[in-house]
Protein backbone atom coordinates (compact mmCIF):
# COMPACT_ATOMS: atom_id res chain seq x y z
CA UNK A 1 0.00 0.00 0.00
CA UNK A 2 1.35 3.67 -0.92
CA UNK A 3 0.31 5.68 2.16
CA UNK A 4 1.23 10.00 1.15
CA UNK A 5 0.95 11.94 4.77
CA UNK A 6 0.74 15.54 4.81
CA UNK A 7 1.55 17.14 8.08
CA UNK A 8 0.65 20.41 9.03
CA UNK A 9 3.68 21.81 11.71
CA UNK A 10 1.50 24.47 12.76
CA UNK A 11 -1.97 22.41 13.62
CA UNK A 12 -2.86 22.52 16.81
CA UNK A 13 -0.93 22.73 20.19
CA UNK A 14 1.83 20.11 20.46
CA UNK A 15 5.05 19.83 18.02
CA UNK A 16 4.86 17.55 15.03
CA UNK A 17 8.08 15.37 15.21
CA UNK A 18 7.44 12.28 17.73
CA UNK A 19 3.89 12.00 15.30
CA UNK A 20 6.41 11.59 12.21
CA UNK A 21 8.73 9.41 14.19
CA UNK A 22 5.59 7.24 14.86
CA UNK A 23 4.78 6.96 11.26
CA UNK A 24 8.06 5.85 10.31
CA UNK A 25 8.01 3.22 13.03
CA UNK A 26 4.07 2.05 12.04
CA UNK A 27 4.59 1.40 8.76
CA UNK A 28 8.07 0.39 8.12
CA UNK A 29 7.02 -3.03 7.10
CA UNK A 30 7.81 -3.67 3.35
CA UNK A 31 4.23 -3.86 2.51
CA UNK A 32 3.79 0.24 3.14
CA UNK A 33 5.46 2.18 0.51
CA UNK A 34 5.26 5.88 2.77
CA UNK A 35 6.02 9.55 2.05
CA UNK A 36 5.98 12.27 4.49
CA UNK A 37 5.45 16.20 3.43
CA UNK A 38 4.95 19.38 5.77
CA UNK A 39 2.85 22.15 4.87
CA UNK A 40 4.49 25.53 4.06
CA UNK A 41 1.90 28.03 3.25
CA UNK A 42 -1.96 28.07 3.10
CA UNK A 43 -3.28 26.15 0.72
CA UNK A 44 -0.05 24.43 0.38
CA UNK A 45 -2.04 21.01 1.03
CA UNK A 46 -4.57 21.31 -1.36
CA UNK A 47 -1.63 21.39 -4.27
CA UNK A 48 0.25 18.55 -2.55
CA UNK A 49 -3.29 16.17 -1.96
CA UNK A 50 -3.92 16.67 -5.84
CA UNK A 51 -0.47 15.65 -6.64
CA UNK A 52 -0.42 13.02 -4.19
CA UNK A 53 -3.70 11.36 -5.00
CA UNK A 54 -3.03 10.67 -8.68
CA UNK A 55 0.11 8.42 -7.08
CA UNK A 56 -0.85 7.19 -3.73
CA UNK A 57 -3.46 5.07 -2.38
CA UNK A 58 -3.85 7.02 0.44
CA UNK A 59 -3.56 10.16 1.20
CA UNK A 60 -3.35 11.09 5.21
CA UNK A 61 -3.86 14.51 6.52
CA UNK A 62 -2.40 15.19 9.56
CA UNK A 63 -3.37 18.17 11.15
CA UNK A 64 -6.67 19.90 12.55
CA UNK A 65 -9.55 20.88 10.29
CA UNK A 66 -8.32 23.13 8.60
CA UNK A 67 -5.59 21.06 7.12
CA UNK A 68 -8.31 18.06 6.66
CA UNK A 69 -10.37 20.59 4.64
CA UNK A 70 -7.77 21.34 2.55
CA UNK A 71 -6.35 17.62 1.68
CA UNK A 72 -9.92 16.58 1.05
CA UNK A 73 -10.08 19.64 -1.43
CA UNK A 74 -6.70 18.05 -2.96
CA UNK A 75 -8.68 14.80 -3.35
CA UNK A 76 -11.98 15.35 -4.79
CA UNK A 77 -10.97 14.57 -8.41
CA UNK A 78 -8.73 11.19 -7.46
CA UNK A 79 -8.98 8.12 -6.44
CA UNK A 80 -7.21 8.01 -3.43
CA UNK A 81 -8.83 7.12 0.25
CA UNK A 82 -8.13 10.04 2.39
CA UNK A 83 -6.95 9.16 5.83
CA UNK A 84 -7.04 11.34 8.82
CA UNK A 85 -4.40 11.51 12.63
CA UNK A 86 -6.61 14.44 13.68
CA UNK A 87 -4.00 16.79 16.00
CA UNK A 88 -5.85 20.15 15.70
CA UNK A 89 -7.69 22.64 18.27
CA UNK A 90 -10.70 20.90 18.20
CA UNK A 91 -10.96 18.01 15.63
CA UNK A 92 -14.46 18.47 14.49
CA UNK A 93 -14.82 16.07 11.73
CA UNK A 94 -12.26 12.99 13.40
CA UNK A 95 -14.58 13.08 16.62
CA UNK A 96 -17.71 12.89 14.68
CA UNK A 97 -16.42 10.28 12.83
CA UNK A 98 -15.40 8.25 16.18
CA UNK A 99 -11.58 8.84 14.87
CA UNK A 100 -9.19 7.98 17.39
CA UNK A 101 -7.28 11.58 19.11
CA UNK A 102 -4.71 9.53 20.16
CA UNK A 103 -2.09 9.23 17.32
CA UNK A 104 -1.04 5.51 17.38
CA UNK A 105 -4.67 4.37 17.23
CA UNK A 106 -5.56 7.09 14.63
CA UNK A 107 -2.89 5.62 12.77
CA UNK A 108 -3.80 2.02 13.33
CA UNK A 109 -6.97 2.82 11.75
CA UNK A 110 -5.44 3.56 8.47
CA UNK A 111 -3.62 0.44 8.38
CA UNK A 112 -7.36 -1.38 8.48
CA UNK A 113 -7.62 0.52 5.54
CA UNK A 114 -11.89 0.38 6.06
CA UNK A 115 -12.92 2.97 3.60
CA UNK A 116 -16.33 4.56 4.27
CA UNK A 117 -17.94 7.54 1.84
CA UNK A 118 -19.06 10.24 3.11
CA UNK A 119 -20.82 13.73 1.36
CA UNK A 120 -19.18 16.89 0.69
CA UNK A 121 -20.56 20.67 1.16
CA UNK A 122 -20.14 23.52 -1.24
CA UNK A 123 -19.54 27.02 0.40
CA UNK A 124 -19.36 29.39 -2.41
CA UNK A 125 -18.28 26.77 -4.01
CA UNK A 126 -15.24 25.86 -1.61
CA UNK A 127 -15.33 22.29 -0.51
CA UNK A 128 -16.11 21.39 2.87
CA UNK A 129 -17.01 18.37 5.02
CA UNK A 130 -17.71 19.72 8.88
CA UNK A 131 -19.20 22.49 9.72
CA UNK A 132 -19.21 26.36 8.11
CA UNK A 133 -20.48 29.31 9.34
CA UNK A 134 -22.13 32.65 9.36
CA UNK A 135 -22.35 35.37 11.80
CA UNK A 136 -20.89 35.13 15.73
CA UNK A 137 -18.70 31.73 15.16
CA UNK A 138 -17.43 33.51 12.05
CA UNK A 139 -15.61 35.68 13.59
CA UNK A 140 -14.48 33.87 16.52
CA UNK A 141 -13.16 32.17 14.09
CA UNK A 142 -11.26 35.15 12.48
CA UNK A 143 -10.12 36.46 15.94
CA UNK A 144 -8.86 32.84 16.88
CA UNK A 145 -7.30 32.28 13.48
CA UNK A 146 -5.30 35.97 14.57
CA UNK A 147 -4.50 34.98 17.77
CA UNK A 148 -0.84 33.49 19.01
CA UNK A 149 -2.28 31.27 21.32
CA UNK A 150 -4.20 27.89 20.12
CA UNK A 151 -6.18 25.41 21.95
CA UNK A 152 -9.95 25.17 23.71
CA UNK A 153 -9.16 27.55 26.26
CA UNK A 154 -7.88 30.92 23.85
CA UNK A 155 -11.04 29.97 21.73
CA UNK A 156 -13.37 30.23 24.63
CA UNK A 157 -11.64 33.23 25.48
CA UNK A 158 -12.75 34.67 22.08
CA UNK A 159 -16.16 33.80 22.47
CA UNK A 160 -16.87 35.34 25.81
CA UNK A 161 -14.86 38.78 24.64
CA UNK A 162 -16.60 38.61 21.43
CA UNK A 163 -20.36 38.07 22.75
CA UNK A 164 -21.26 41.95 24.36
CA UNK A 165 -19.81 42.72 20.91
CA UNK A 166 -21.97 41.07 18.52
CA UNK A 167 -25.04 42.60 17.24
CA UNK A 168 -27.63 40.10 15.33
CA UNK A 169 -27.92 40.38 11.58
CA UNK A 170 -31.20 40.34 9.22
CA UNK A 171 -31.27 37.55 6.89
CA UNK A 172 -33.62 36.28 4.13
CA UNK A 173 -32.52 32.23 3.37
CA UNK A 174 -34.54 30.65 0.36
CA UNK A 175 -34.26 26.80 1.32
CA UNK A 176 -36.78 23.68 -0.13
CA UNK A 177 -38.59 26.13 -2.43
CA UNK A 178 -39.14 28.58 0.87
CA UNK A 179 -38.33 32.45 1.42
CA UNK A 180 -38.10 33.59 5.08
CA UNK A 181 -36.40 35.84 7.03
CA UNK A 182 -34.67 36.06 10.51
CA UNK A 183 -32.92 38.42 12.75
CA UNK A 184 -29.83 35.70 13.54
CA UNK A 185 -27.01 35.60 15.97
CA UNK A 186 -24.79 32.52 13.84
CA UNK A 187 -25.85 30.41 11.33
CA UNK A 188 -23.60 27.15 11.09
CA UNK A 189 -23.85 24.88 7.76
CA UNK A 190 -23.40 21.33 8.91
CA UNK A 191 -22.23 17.83 7.35
CA UNK A 192 -20.96 16.68 10.25
CA UNK A 193 -22.17 17.26 14.04
CA UNK A 194 -19.66 19.27 15.87
CA UNK A 195 -17.76 21.98 15.78
CA UNK A 196 -14.65 20.35 17.88
CA UNK A 197 -14.10 19.41 21.48
CA UNK A 198 -17.21 17.65 21.25
CA UNK A 199 -19.39 20.95 21.00
CA UNK A 200 -22.13 19.85 19.23
CA UNK A 201 -24.35 22.49 17.31
CA UNK A 202 -26.16 19.79 15.36
CA UNK A 203 -27.31 16.52 16.83
CA UNK A 204 -29.21 15.33 14.01
CA UNK A 205 -26.38 15.71 11.42
CA UNK A 206 -25.04 13.07 9.49
CA UNK A 207 -22.31 13.15 7.17
CA UNK A 208 -23.37 10.14 4.75
CA UNK A 209 -26.99 10.75 4.71
CA UNK A 210 -27.62 13.26 1.29
CA UNK A 211 -28.40 15.90 3.01
CA UNK A 212 -27.18 18.91 5.27
CA UNK A 213 -28.80 20.56 8.00
CA UNK A 214 -28.44 24.86 8.40
CA UNK A 215 -28.83 25.98 12.29
CA UNK A 216 -30.17 28.90 12.87
CA UNK A 217 -29.43 30.45 16.42
CA UNK A 218 -31.83 33.26 17.20
CA UNK A 219 -30.44 36.39 19.15
CA UNK A 220 -31.03 35.22 22.92
CA UNK A 221 -30.25 37.05 26.57
CA UNK A 222 -27.42 36.91 28.82
CA UNK A 223 -29.00 34.33 31.26
CA UNK A 224 -29.78 32.06 28.86
CA UNK A 225 -25.99 31.21 27.90
CA UNK A 226 -25.73 28.77 30.52
CA UNK A 227 -28.44 27.01 29.21
CA UNK A 228 -27.51 27.02 25.40
CA UNK A 229 -23.82 26.06 26.24
CA UNK A 230 -25.11 23.12 28.20
CA UNK A 231 -27.34 21.98 25.37
CA UNK A 232 -24.35 22.15 23.00
CA UNK A 233 -22.02 19.75 25.20
CA UNK A 234 -25.01 17.13 26.09
CA UNK A 235 -25.77 17.01 22.49
CA UNK A 236 -29.63 18.37 22.86
CA UNK A 237 -29.14 21.42 20.37
CA UNK A 238 -31.54 20.27 18.62
CA UNK A 239 -34.54 20.91 21.43
CA UNK A 240 -33.33 24.22 22.16
CA UNK A 241 -35.62 27.03 21.52
CA UNK A 242 -33.66 29.49 20.13
CA UNK A 243 -32.45 27.37 17.48
CA UNK A 244 -34.04 26.19 14.23
CA UNK A 245 -33.05 23.55 12.14
CA UNK A 246 -33.61 23.37 8.35
CA UNK A 247 -32.70 19.83 6.28
CA UNK A 248 -31.93 20.26 2.80
CA UNK A 249 -29.20 19.95 -0.28
CA UNK A 250 -28.98 23.73 -1.12
CA UNK A 251 -29.82 26.70 0.68
CA UNK A 252 -29.41 30.63 -0.51
CA UNK A 253 -28.67 32.79 2.52
CA UNK A 254 -28.30 36.71 2.07
CA UNK A 255 -27.53 38.80 4.87
CA UNK A 256 -28.68 42.75 5.39
CA UNK A 257 -24.78 43.61 5.44
CA UNK A 258 -21.32 42.16 4.79
CA UNK A 259 -20.88 39.50 7.73
CA UNK A 260 -17.81 37.09 8.41
CA UNK A 261 -18.10 33.70 7.52
CA UNK A 262 -15.88 30.37 7.66
CA UNK A 263 -15.00 27.22 6.20
CA UNK A 264 -14.51 23.96 8.03
CA UNK A 265 -13.12 27.00 10.98
CA UNK A 266 -10.79 28.95 8.46
CA UNK A 267 -12.10 32.12 7.98
CA UNK A 268 -13.48 32.79 4.45
CA UNK A 269 -14.07 36.78 3.65
CA UNK A 270 -17.03 39.09 4.53
CA UNK A 271 -19.95 38.99 2.45
CA UNK A 272 -23.33 39.03 2.06
CA UNK A 273 -24.28 35.85 -0.33
CA UNK A 274 -23.78 32.54 0.58
CA UNK A 275 -25.07 29.86 -1.50
CA UNK A 276 -24.47 25.96 -0.20
CA UNK A 277 -25.65 22.86 -2.18
CA UNK A 278 -23.91 19.24 -1.55
CA UNK A 279 -22.08 16.09 -3.51
CA UNK A 280 -22.93 12.84 -1.69
CA UNK A 281 -20.71 10.10 -1.51
CA UNK A 282 -17.67 12.55 -2.73
CA UNK A 283 -15.22 11.20 -0.81
CA UNK A 284 -13.71 7.72 0.59
CA UNK A 285 -12.49 8.24 4.29
CA UNK A 286 -10.59 5.71 6.14
CA UNK A 287 -12.99 4.97 9.34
Amino acid sequence: MKIAFIVNPISGTHPKNSIIRLIHDMFKEPQYEVVIKKTRWAGHAITLANDLGKVYDVVVAVGGDGTLNEVAQGLLNTSAKFGIVPMGSGNGLARHLQIPINAKKALNRIKQNSPHLIDVLFFNDIPFMNVSGIGFDAKVAYNFAESEKRGLLSYLKQIVRLYFRFLPVETEFVVNNRTFKRAIWLIAIANSSQFGNNAVISPISDVSDGVFEVIILKPFPLWAVPAVVIRMFTKSMHRCKYIEIIQTQNVSIVTSKPIESHVDGTPYKMDTIFNVRIQQGALKVLI
